[in-house]
């Protein structure tokens, strides 16, 4: 709201840089405006140079904001607030520069509070250089890294984490590192339950083995011959081959490691610890299905995430490119009308006057007066032109009269211009009722339904509706055209930058945007906002 507060006080002050910039440039051209036959065409013709002036300033504020809009849409993350894990995106410098919800969540914190912190921070001290050490590893070789690291809140718990980092490109030259971070605490507390009931391998409900170095099964519980059926466990005859692998493997690294193996349908996670000191391991399992389903579960929601992300972002794109091309468009607009309406026109002008000043017409007074009417003929032409492109650019007697006023001379002249197309009009709202920011969006959402009714909709009648009620503006546009799928415009692409431009209109001045459509059913548009306490009583 506050961006387009900010657009709305642009007026005044862009006339205020216009006008000084317009009697520079009228300077070189002085001597011929003294030649002209009034001070009317004088005033004319300054008010057309700061016009155009106008114009040129605000087509460079356009340009500056379609700079700042690609700037933005490489930082269109507000989609990770749907991930039920931790996102994080660093700067080179390791400062936290976007997160999501979730993450916020695991340390504790608001998001606004975990902005410009370094991530390090959270990291617990016993796990500091593990964590320095990858993201060094990641700056030099550009892989993908995962690691577990213990983290800690800000109220000083701490919790287990898998965090899994990569490196993503924003723009040439200009790299954010992208950390994941998965809450594994669970798990960790399952595996230490594990090791604590190892103690009792008989009665552990879960299986447990004991393997020596040379391959051969020492012991396995009855959990375990009854659960990792795929192995066919004889006590003193050769393990599994992998199992086997996995306690040499054991021995050598002098660290757990871990293989995943699959029973009756049942997914089973065997920690392989070589106990320090004797020639055997021990091997605990745990069932970690739900977690793989709960991990696969991830995988796909993050697949999801990044189409939605690159749709996005091409959705983007295409909007921008329609921006310039509707720019492009508007701009051609304004200068096909000024040359062949208003150029024509102030050509003759000089012409007549040229012809004056020469004494062309018929001698003496007489002869001067002859000319006076044709000029002001012309001349009373060039203002009426004058003001139907500004008003065609921005209706002053929106600001002059008011909104219903403005809404009335908009459907008397596309009913002047379109006279097949039948408008009905039902307002039930007061012009102070209307907050003032809101009546430039009520007009351009209305400017452009009425202009898409007229170019696409074959339509032969306009029901346009206000009104104000318990607290809130709704403004209804329908039509009885030819209609359209709404859904197959969306999914293609081809919804129209009008349609989009009246919809971000909408939502960018705290609205609701509502397209109801569908072939031989005609169109209706609805933008519905909310308005401040004491605003928007019905009218009697």
């Amino acid at each position: 709201m506050s961006s387009m507060n900010d657009q709305y006080k642009k007026g005044p002050e862009l006339r205020r840089r216009a006008e000084p910039v317009a009697r520079d440039q009228s300077a070189g051209s002085a001597v011929g405006i003294e030649r002209t036959p009034t001070a009317a065409l004088q005033t004319i013709l300054q008010e057309l140079q700061v016009r155009q002036t106008e114009l040129e300033l605000q087509n460079e504020e356009l340009r500056r904001r379609q700079l700042g809009l690609e700037a933005s849409r490489t930082h269109e993350f507000d989609i990770w607030d749907l991930a039920p894990i931790g996102y994080y995106a660093l700067s080179e410098q390791g400062l936290i520069l976007q997160t999501n919800l979730t993450a916020a969540v695991m340390f504790g914190v608001t998001r606004d509070a975990l902005l410009k912190q370094p991530f390090s921070r959270f990291v617990h001290s016993d796990d500091a250089d593990i964590f320095h050490l990858q993201r060094n590893l990641l700056s030099v070789t550009g892989e993908p890294q995962a690691f577990e690291l213990q983290f800690m809140k800000v109220d000083g718990t701490t919790f287990w984490g898998h965090l899994a980092a990569r490196v993503v490109q924003i723009t040439k030259g200009v790299d954010l590192m992208v950390l994941m971070l998965s809450d594994i605490t669970p798990l960790k507390l399952m595996e230490e339950s594990l090791k604590d009931l190892a103690r009792y391998p008989t009665e552990n409900p879960n299986p447990i083995l004991r393997i020596d170095r040379e391959g051969c099964l020492l012991y396995a519980n009855s959990s375990a011959q009854g659960l990792l059926t795929e192995w066919h466990l004889l006590i003193g005859q050769p393990a599994p081959a992998e199992l086997g692998q996995a306690v040499e493997r054991a021995f050598l690294d002098n660290r757990p490691c871990e293989i995943v193996s699959r029973h009756d349908g049942r997914d089973w996670l065997t920690v392989v610890t070589a106990i320090t000191g004797t020639s055997y391991a021990n091997l605990y399992c745990v069932d970690i299905t739900e977690r793989r389903l709960h991990e696969e579960s991830l995988r796909k929601l993050n697949e999801e995430l990044e189409d939605r992300v690159r749709a996005r972002t091409s959705l983007l794109e295409r909007i921008s490119a329609r921006m310039l091309s509707a720019q492009e468009d508007e701009r051609k607009r304004v200068a096909m009308e000024l040359h062949d309406s208003l150029g024509q026109t102030l050509s003759a002008l000089s012409l007549m006057g040229g012809q004056v000043m020469a004494g062309s017409c018929a001698e003496g007074r007489a002869g001067h007066m002859a000319c006076a009417p044709a000029m002001m003929t012309v001349l009373h032409g060039a203002i009426e032109e004058v003001r139907r492109i500004s008003m065609d650019l921005r209706p002053s007697m929106l600001d002059d009269l008011g909104l219903l006023p403005t809404i009335s001379w908009l459907i008397r002249n596309f009913q002047n211009a379109n006279p097949s197309i039948k408008v009905r009009k039902r307002i039930k709202a007061e012009e102070q009722a209307i907050p003032k920011p809101l009546k430039i969006t009520l007009f351009r959402i209305m400017q452009e339904a009425f202009h898409n009714t007229q170019k696409h909709g074959h339509a032969s009648e306009i029901v346009f509706a206000l009104a104000t009620a318990r607290g809130s503006l709704t403004m209804k546009i329908s039509d009885n055209g030819r209609g359209f799928d709404t859904e197959t415009a969306r999914s293609s692409g081809d919804a129209g930058l009008g349609l989009t431009s009246m919809q971000e209109r909408t939502e960018f001045s705290g609205g609701t945007f509502t397209l109801a459509s569908s072939p031989g059913s005609g169109t209706q548009i609805v933008a519905h906002w909310p308005l401040p306490d004491g605003e928007g009583a019905p009218s009697s």
